[in-house]
């Protein structure tokens, strides 16, 4: 005949129960609050939209960053020099005309290297011949039993070659004015 009370833990509703010899009996009162029971539901909605919103952000976020990863490593690739790097990525949102214009911009650089590397070697052949010369007609005019007139048209090739460097200097020089405006 003793009376015990029973609370859940999610809703506040009291039984009784009632012990008749081997028989114990329940007597549940439930007054269960109809705005406790949509506080319950909402919240469990809220959590499974947050839960999903996380999911489909992280997704989304995976895909929109995996371009400007590439391009930041390629950047990096360009920084240390290497002009034949190609970022391959279809888009035609803003991060595809970027790419695309980094694309052009490394095969440009590309061919600036070469013509850079082109231009130095022409003007190392250009400076070696006459200094060559120079040298070889400066080494004849030590030679104190040469003729007079061998000296002369030894001294001019001698004059003409620093001319020719002077020159070639000259038009170094312009090259590089241009090049810098």
């Amino acid at each position: 005949g003793e009376k015990v009370f029973l609370f859940n833990k999610l809703f506040r509703s009291p039984s009784t129960l009632i012990k008749l010899g081997d028989d114990t009996i329940k007597i549940s009162v439930r007054k269960q609050d109809v705005f406790e029971v949509f506080r319950f539901r909402i919240a469990l909605v809220l959590l499974s939209i947050l839960l999903l919103s996380c999911v489909i952000l992280a997704l989304a976020s995976n895909r929109m960053l995996k371009p400007i990863l590439k391009l930041t490593a390629a950047t990096q690739q360009v920084a240390k020099g290497e002009f034949d790097v190609e970022v391959n990525i279809q888009s035609r949102d803003e991060i595809g005309l970027l790419i695309k214009n980094f694309n052009q911009m490394t095969k440009e650089l590309g061919r600036m290297e070469y013509l850079q590397k082109d231009f130095i070697r022409n003007v190392s052949h250009e400076f070696k011949t006459p200094i060559s010369s120079i040298q070889g007609f400066a080494k004849l005019l030590q030679d104190e039993t040469l003729p007079p007139e061998q000296r002369r048209e030894f001294s001019e090739i001698i004059l003409e070659e620093t001319e020719r460097l002077s020159r070639l200097l000259s038009n170094i020089l312009r090259l590089s004015k241009l090049g810098n405006q």
